[in-house]
């Protein structure tokens, strides 16, 4: 599983041939990706951490807002702060088939996240007072990029429905729950969680 903040990505990739300064664009802050293992009560508040910063009518976003690979996160803004996660649905690594099931709050979760969000950056201070293990991968997000395009080229990505909105589900699926900091950055955002993804299935 992995985490990315929304602000960390500033470029998109448009359809055709993907270079090297396409990448270096979408991921310039040069962070090394590694690998923490937290209890399901930390990813939690992070998550209602992302949903306190945005109001009703999404007119105040956040561009620390997380984005998740292997996870399904839903929210429901108009609950009050501290109450708006409604349901966190986290990839089984245990199943024979992977799957999705419901977050709990006493297990232990290895999750990939930047070197900026794990040092707290964002506002994101529960989580290095709340790690349990940190694994130094070393590796650079651009450079993790680069090499899955090289190695999956031609690339598709699409929506999987990982943040939803509850209300939004209620009267038919829109992309509100991404918010401003997403809008224009989605396909970099789905491509470098999807690389993320495979590459520490790779390397651990």
């Amino acid at each position: 599983m992995a985490i990315a903040n929304g602000g960390s990505l500033r470029a998109p990739i448009k359809v055709g041939p993907i270079t090297v300064e396409n990448a270096v664009f979408v991921a310039p802050f040069r962070n090394t990706v590694d690998m923490i293992e937290v209890t399901g009560q930390t990813m939690l508040s992070m998550f209602e951490f992302c949903a306190e910063k945005w109001s009703e009518d999404f007119s105040d976003t956040f561009a620390g807002f997380l984005q998740v690979s292997g996870m399904q996160v839903t929210y429901d803004i108009r609950r009050p702060v501290g109450k708006r996660v409604v349901e966190v649905l986290v990839t089984c690594t245990q199943c024979d088939v992977p799957r999705l099931e419901p977050l709990k709050k006493d297990s232990v979760y290895k999750i990939l996240a930047a070197s900026f969000i794990i040092g707290g950056g964002d506002g994101f201070s529960m989580l290095p007072s709340n790690i349990i293990k940190r694994y130094n991968l070393g590796s650079l997000d651009t450079d993790i990029l680069i090499n899955y395009i090289k190695k999956n080229s031609p690339i598709t990505t699409g929506l999987q429905g990982r943040i939803r909105h509850l209300k939004d589900i209620e009267g038919g699926l829109d992309l509100k729950c991404l918010g401003n900091a997403a809008r224009g950055h989605l396909s970099s955002i789905v491509l470098i969680l999807v690389a993320l993804g495979s590459w520490i299935f790779r390397e651990m």
